[in-house]
């Protein structure tokens, strides 16, 4: 199946501009034609649109990243000394009793 943008009114699929769901044959059929076009494309040209141009990324300042970086390391340093207090104080499992 094959999504298509009508450009003329037919008969089965509905009036010009509307967008339908056509058997994948057929729908080659309607766009050789130029009854209908493929959503993304000009009328019966064949080729894709073309990309957008990038859009520039900003950029983040060196210190600025080397802060986050170090902000990170002592968050990382800080979790594991919470996981150590954390595993300390959790109580011993015993082995039940025979």
């Amino acid at each position: 199946m094959s999504t298509l943008r009508l450009t003329k009114d037919h008969a089965k699929y509905g009036k010009k501009g509307t967008v339908a769901t056509v058997p994948f044959v057929e729908a080659n059929a309607l766009v050789a034609a130029g009854h209908a076009e493929r959503p993304g494309q000009g009328a019966g040209h064949g080729h894709a649109q073309p990309a957008p141009a990038a859009t520039a990324v900003p950029t983040v300042p060196k210190s600025d990243h080397d802060a986050a970086l170090k902000k990170v390391a002592d968050l990382e340093a800080e979790v594991a000394d919470l996981k150590e207090l954390l595993a300390a104080a959790e109580p011993k499992k015993t082995p039940p009793a025979k």
